[in-house]
């Protein structure tokens, strides 16, 4: 993708699938989909960032580069489908890369703000793993609620 002109936007968009399971709602499917699709969006986002010579030049990681970008651009959700069985969502990104180059290099240069954002990716680490715990104890109940009828 050639470097876009100063305070130029670019725009990512990407579509995410989520088969349910049995214990899965609606909202169990959104909320799993909307995790994935942001975090395919903004891999995508900071590939590309890190492919610009400033952010190398800093030695970031691919993940730190991606958990840099969640705080600085807002995920936008074009479309959402739901038949009972697959819930579907397209969401697109708009960031300016030399906006988020600044803002990227600003926070790696400050270890108290790394402390906190590596905080914050543990926190949405948990968060993720309580839903899937969640969804597995629902399926666990609703197993055990079969059984007995």
């Amino acid at each position: 993708m050639p470097a876009p002109a100063l305070g130029e936007l670019l725009t990512f968009q990407e579509e995410y699938r989520y088969e349910a399971g049995e214990a899965d709602s609606k909202l169990s499917c959104r909320a799993v989909s909307l995790l994935e699709v942001k975090k395919l969006l903004l891999e995508r986002l900071g590939t590309y960032i890190e492919s610009t010579s400033r952010v190398v030049n800093l030695q970031l990681a691919s993940d730190e580069v991606t958990s840099l970008t969640a705080g600085i651009v807002k995920t936008e959700i074009l479309d959402e489908q739901w038949d009972g069985r697959t819930y579907t969502l397209i969401a697109r990104i708009q960031a300016d890369p030399e906006e988020v180059n600044r803002l990227i290099e600003e926070v790696a240069l400050r270890a108290d703000k790394q402390e906190e954002l590596a905080r914050l990716e543990q926190l949405n680490l948990d968060g993720q793993v309580m839903i899937e715990r969640l969804g597995q104890e629902m399926a666990m109940v609703q197993n055990d609620r079969k059984h007995k009828q």
